[in-house]
């Protein structure tokens, strides 16, 4: 009798169709995948059989969820684990967590220290991971995913923008002092005040799909902006600019 993992990865292929890998390029893949991590054979299972996954999915849950497989993980940890730009190592992150997946942008890890396959996720773009339980095993999170629709199929794993909101002035001074103490958790409003004295100000930085709830936010608490959009470069850039404000 098929284990409830083998019968979750047997839906998804299923309603997706995932190409063929050629076995000389599968183990290519796998030695690469060996050589950074020793990950649980239930989560291998899952590699393996989901090589060339390029689906999105989108609902309630899943603003735009892309799972890794056995092609695409070790670049999936870009941005998180590793800066492809200046090829190094982000020092800031956990080095026994491995991205499996991503929702536009959020990263849904295991954490290698364990022994099981609890996934755990984070909300990208707030300065420091704050990395909290999601699922307790690799097959609930399938469960939860087999449960949205596919939404999209595209050609390339990274079909990211990125985008930064930068405050350039204020309409409403009292309203905007007290949203942007709370945004930025200041203890004090002379903290906010100290801000505000060297406009533009950086507010957000990440993914487009992002940022329409706080623009609202920005519009309605009297602050003015500027939206642009930058490289993955920049964006790296960003980040470590607002882990150390």
């Amino acid at each position: 009798m098929k284990s409830r993992l083998e019968q979750l990865l047997d839906e998804l292929l299923r309603q997706i169709d995932i190409p063929a890998m050629e076995q000389a390029v599968s183990e290519q893949y796998k030695s690469q995948i060996r050589r950074r991590w020793e990950l649980p054979a239930d989560y291998w299972m899952l590699l393996e059989r989901c090589c060339g996954l390029r689906t999105v999915w989108s609902n309630d849950t899943y603003e735009a969820l892309e799972l890794w497989g056995l092609d695409t993980l070790v670049k999936g940890q870009e941005g998180y684990a590793y800066n492809p730009v200046e090829q190094k190592v982000i020092k800031d992150w956990d080095e026994h967590l491995v991205v499996i997946a991503s929702d536009a942008g959020d990263p849904y890890c295991l954490d290698l220290r364990r022994n099981d396959t609890a996934v755990f996720w984070a909300e990208h773009g707030a300065g420091t991971w704050d990395f909290q339980p999601a699922f307790d095993c690799l097959e609930d999170f399938l469960e939860s995913v087999l449960d949205v629709p596919k939404t999209q199929e595209y050609e390339t794993a990274y079909p990211y923008h990125y985008i930064r909101l930068i405050v350039t002035g204020i309409s409403d001074t009292k309203k905007a002092l007290v949203f942007l103490k709370q945004h930025f958790g200041d203890s004090s409003f002379q903290q906010t005040k100290d801000r505000l004295k060297e406009l533009p100000l950086l507010i957000y930085s990440g993914l487009d799909t992002g940022t329409a709830p706080l623009e609202n936010s920005l519009d309605r608490w009297g602050l003015m902006y500027e939206k642009q959009q930058i490289s993955l470069e920049k964006f790296l850039e960003d980040q470590a600019y607002i882990r150390n404000l």
